[in-house]
């Protein structure tokens, strides 16, 4: 298993990254194929995070699809509020009189 060189750098996280898969590791009673393990490892962590990509973009497709739908049912000015007369701006009120 081969681990990049540690230069000091503080964003540096290699070691924190393999600390799930020692403490998997710790477990198991052969560790001489610990390259195949780690390659397997990383394998399949990849691949729960792209499944976790495809099920988060899914349900934002499905959310925008629920929304497109919904706005297309729904009238954008309701009846009641189409039918009243415009506002005119320069008609008297009770608050400016002419």
């Amino acid at each position: 298993m081969h681990i990049q060189q540690f230069c000091g750098e503080r964003e540096d996280e290699t070691l924190l990254d393999l600390i799930p898969f020692l403490i998997k590791l710790a477990g198991a009673v052969d560790v001489r194929n610990v390259g195949h393990r780690y390659r397997e490892y990383m394998f399949n962590k990849r691949r729960k995070e792209l499944t976790d990509i495809r099920k988060f973009n899914e349900e934002k497709v499905a959310d925008r699809d629920e929304i497109a739908s919904e706005s297309q049912t729904k009238p954008l000015i309701s009846n009641s509020l189409s039918q009243k007369e415009p506002i005119n701006p320069l008609k008297e009120t009770e608050f400016c009189k002419k």
